[in-house]
């Protein structure tokens, strides 16, 4: 429950301790808050003390500047990798993974193509505006803490790999709400 946050870091807890949960779903979409924001302070510290990981997962596109697509495709291609880089932008540049410097996040469901994309706009606006950070976006996400979900097929994946390290890309089946047969087509 993200709009109470005492009882988000409750349920956090809970979700760890008693139901054997190694983390959770944070929703890219949908509140009135980007991650970013101090507000989210206190599940961040939770986290980290639990050492347990945020899944960070888009899907509505409400809000993102396309609600006028009329198809579910038009909507789909854009809203998961948009509002994880509005996500992991707002994380970032306010400095979560420098105030919390365990925490594991995860981006789910978007693919890998936006993430060299997203680092070069980071780094390039932090070097000519500044951000108040300590180190560049690309040094910070450069650690065994910050994964992104890909699809083995992706033709810039492998741009994805060179601008980080391979061991921060996984796939996910997304078995069954995704066809069966483009992951083992995939992982063939």
């Amino acid at each position: 429950p993200l709009q109470d946050m005492s009882e988000a870091v409750k349920e956090l807890r809970r979700a760890v301790t008693e139901l054997g949960m190694v983390g959770a779903i944070l929703p890219a979409v949908g509140l009135r808050r980007p991650f970013g924001e101090p507000y989210y302070d206190p599940l961040y510290e939770e986290a980290q003390r639990l050492g347990c990981m945020f899944a960070i997962h888009g899907a509505p596109a409400q809000g993102l500047g396309f609600d006028f697509f009329e198809r579910l495709v038009e909507a789909r291609a854009l809203s998961h990798p948009f509002s994880q880089m509005i996500q992991l932008t707002s994380i970032v540049l306010n400095g979560v993974l420098e105030r919390f410097p365990t925490l594991r996040l995860s981006f789910m469901e978007a693919g890998a193509g936006w993430v060299p994309f997203l680092l070069e706009r980071l780094d390039r606006e932090c070097r000519n505006r500044g951000a108040g950070l300590s180190s560049l976006p690309s040094e910070q996400l450069r650690s065994d803490r910050i994964f992104f979900h890909c699809e083995l097929d992706e033709a810039l994946l492998p741009v994805a790999v060179g601008a980080l390290a391979a061991d921060q890309f996984f796939c996910a089946s997304d078995f069954p709400h995704e066809p069966t047969h483009e992951f083992i087509e995939s992982v063939e």
